[in-house]
């Protein structure tokens, strides 16, 4: 059950991620 939840706060976090990509270090460094 735990990993089931922590596959779907995963699958939402990156979702949340890819709607502000500027709050993702990888993308900001990547660019600059």
């Amino acid at each position: 059950m735990s990993a089931l939840l922590n596959f779907i706060f995963e699958s939402y976090f990156l979702t949340y991620l890819a709607q502000f990509p500027e709050l993702d270090p990888d993308r900001m460094s990547a660019e600059h």
